[in-house]
């Protein structure tokens, strides 16, 4: 479950992504992504005050670490999503919470000096370069989780073959899996819209912040109940380690935290899933560590730089995407990158 509820809260922050390069390709500007990545690790939220609460190790500094999934990391992403305080007034650089910051974009959107035609710089086809709808899934295999024993090999039930549950053995696991997203957006079904006035673009950053941007002071990220917001994703991951009953982290009284969860996953637990890579690795230290001791380790110096490509490559793709103009009603005969 852990590891779909990250990933499902990773997928929507692709959509924040997607949804801040059409607002400002409307606005005229490419959106620029390869080689602007934070480096090294630790690294400061851009623009963010560079302290904040007081965090289980009782450092107040905001500095992201790239390490494996711990108490400690978890801290590190509720700082990200960290809800602002009641009358938390809209900051353009020096906040507290990122909710601020998209509330300053907010007012400046709301300006009169800010018109539809500041979305329509670049003429009436813009719209058909900007990042379509059906690019964006809120959920794939990877936000999947079972919600309770389910038979590895059983056929998928709309299949009219018998399986173990017609005999009351276990469920398929199409009847056992459930996703992390919920498939609702602020607006309207598709949470990915394209911008082209000043209600696309409010509506974009609804969807941004309530979605968990450190905005909503509530559980759930709209009306409907269906999802909950990244904060309180990343709080009832941290609920369920040990170390939760006995925090001394700083947590805002909204949304109200939730209980310990029990039985408690310890550290010890967690060590055994979880798998040991270094903090904050770079491609040189992996070379390095091989080159200590060549007889009995790996070099995943190699590795790592396929990586880091792919990852580069991606960047490339979505800023490529904008040169694209869809075609299409769907990802068929739409944008192509091929």
């Amino acid at each position: 479950m852990a590891g779909s509820t990250i990933m499902s809260v990773v997928v929507e922050e692709m959509l924040h992504l997607a949804l801040a390069c059409n607002m400002l390709y409307a606005l005229g500007e490419d959106p620029q992504l390869y080689l602007h990545s934070p480096s090294p690790f630790p690294t400061p939220l851009a623009y963010h005050n560079p302290k904040g609460p007081p965090g289980p190790d009782g450092d107040d500094k905001v500095l992201i670490p790239l390490a494996k999934l711990s108490y400690e990391q978890l801290w590190h992403f509720l700082q990200i999503e960290y809800p602002a305080s009641e009358n938390a007034p809209p900051e353009d650089r020096d906040w507290d919470t990122i909710g601020q910051f998209y509330s300053y974009i907010r007012c400046l959107i709301k300006s009169p000096q800010i018109t539809d035609s500041d979305f329509q710089v670049r003429g009436p086809d813009a719209r058909e370069f900007q990042i379509q709808p059906y690019n964006y899934s809120p959920n794939s295999i990877d936000t999947a989780y079972p919600k309770s024993a389910f038979d590895p090999w059983g056929l998928p039930t709309d299949t009219p073959a018998k399986t173990k549950q017609d005999h009351g053995g276990p469920i398929p696991a199409s009847k056992a899996a459930v996703f992390s997203n919920a498939p609702d957006g602020h607006q309207e079904s598709m949470p990915l819209l394209t911008v082209g006035s000043r209600l696309e673009a409010l509506q974009a950053i609804d969807t941004i912040c309530d979605q968990g941007e450190g905005f909503a002071h509530e559980r759930f990220d709209d009306d409907s109940e269906a999802e909950e917001s990244h904060y309180y994703k990343f709080l009832t991951l941290q609920a369920q380690l040990e170390e939760y009953s006995h925090h001394t982290e700083h947590l805002p009284r909204l949304p109200e935290p939730p209980d310990q969860i029990t039985p408690a996953i310890t550290e010890r637990d967690l060590g055994e899933i979880v798998a040991n890579f270094p903090d904050n690795p770079t491609a040189i230290e992996y070379l390095s560590t091989y080159e200590d001791d060549p007889g009995s380790r790996v070099n995943y110096r190699p590795l790592a730089d396929f990586c880091s490509g792919v990852y580069q490559y991606m960047l490339i793709l979505t800023e490529s995407i904008f040169k694209v103009r869809n075609t299409g009603a769907d990802a068929a005969s739409g944008q192509k990158l091929f």
